[in-house]
């Protein structure tokens, strides 16, 4: 695959695969459908991208040139599980990015996208499990000293709950949001996939729409949030948010993105 000159096109809004239309829930211990409206927002991308550069660099030089945010890694995933499904058509450049990106075992693309565990939303205890930090895409600027992230500015903000290190389930709101961020975790890999079997998907593609997600814990810093495919338990979508800015592999890039 080449997209290095021209690159390929997306304009794609969809609701997370596996989102269920009517919410379940509990009622006095037992499981019901309510009928109330859903507000369930899309993930949502629109930009060109090209294949993953800049292999080996540190995360700090690879920030500096840009990549695709969390949100919008999340958007391309969801759409690639969609045409998985059968649910969508996709052109046949989009079919070869999409594969680039998700089904090359080894490789992995920073994302600009900062976690703040220090300055999450503390007005309200978390749920249990979950660490209240700040979402920060596409800052103006990284302070940085001796290798650690020191202030972040500009950038759009929005304060999140991450749930605790483990295997992303499906829920009935999918199983990340608009913003990339997984909303329920598991530590145990097959119970996170036995919630997409549960919905009719065969074991194959349970097993690789389900990845791992790994952060700090809340006063731990900032980190620069990168995505990877490095092995089948893992899965392709690891979330890793527990990198300082000299961190470096070789076999992690960045994510060209135009808009």
């Amino acid at each position: 695959m080449s997209t290095e000159n021209s690159g390929v096109y997306f304009n794609m809004s969809e609701l997370p695969l596996g989102h269920e239309e009517r919410k379940t829930v509990k009622t006095y211990g037992f499981e019901e459908q309510t009928l109330k409206p859903r507000d369930l927002k899309p993930l949502s991308f629109e930009g060109t991208v090209s294949e993953t550069e800049g292999y080996g660099k540190t995360f700090e030089d690879l920030f500096k040139e840009g990549s695709l945010t969390l949100g919008g890694e999340v958007a391309l995933f969801n759409i690639y599980l969609l045409s998985r499904r059968g649910a969508i058509g996709l052109t046949e450049p989009q079919r070869e990015y999409l594969s680039h990106k998700f089904d090359r075992i080894g490789h992995g693309n920073i994302l600009e996208t900062v976690v703040d565990f220090d300055n999450g939303d503390k007005s309200k205890p978390a749920p249990e499990g979950y660490k209240r930090v700040l979402l920060i895409n596409r800052p103006e600027l990284l302070v940085i000293e001796n290798g650690i992230i020191k202030e972040v500015k500009g950038g759009e903000r929005k304060p999140k709950l991450w749930p605790a290190n483990g295997y992303a389930e499906r829920t009935c709101d999918g199983s990340y949001d608009e913003d990339g961020v997984p909303i329920k975790t598991n530590p145990d890999r097959k119970t996170a996939e036995r919630t997409w079997v549960d919905i009719g998907a065969d074991e194959e593609f349970a097993r690789d729409a389900v990845s791992y997600s790994w952060g700090r814990n809340e006063y731990e810093g900032k980190v620069i949030m990168s995505r990877r495919f490095f092995n089948s338990d893992s899965g392709r979508f690891y979330l890793d948010a527990d990198r300082n800015p000299d961190a470096g592999n070789s076999r992690i890039g960045r994510s060209p993105v135009s808009r």
